[in-house]
């Protein structure tokens, strides 16, 4: 069996897993004309200082990859396959328990029915 569709699906998801809030906390973005609910976290961003902003950004990345991995736990749990370019279900998950599904494009297909 091809691991292939399986490497492309991690890659995939990886590219997804950077935290643009993170990111934007780190290097201090802010928002141009923020609405007033965003107005409330820019001033709460505005008042951290370098290490309260690291640690932030660090509690959000996690959530990112983690949300990602609940996603791919859903997906699993469900019994949802993932098919190759040409519509084929891959019936092996090679990566199945692996320290990768935290960083889980290709279809994917419900296997139950939710009836």
């Amino acid at each position: 069996m091809s691991y292939k569709p399986y490497k492309k699906f991690i890659d995939g998801l990886v590219e997804l897993s950077d935290s643009v809030e993170a990111r934007r906390v780190l290097t201090g973005w802010r928002h141009p004309e923020p609405s007033p609910e965003r107005r409330k976290v820019e001033d709460f961003l505005s008042a951290l200082d370098d290490d309260q902003r690291q640690i932030l950004a660090s509690l959000l990345q996690e959530e990112r990859t983690g949300g990602i991995h609940d996603a791919l736990a859903f997906l699993e749990s469900e019994e949802y396959t993932i098919s190759d370019d040409k519509g084929r279900p891959l019936k092996e998950a090679p990566f199945r328990n692996s320290t990768l599904i935290t960083q889980l494009g290709l279809k994917v297909t419900p296997g139950r029915s939710s009836s």
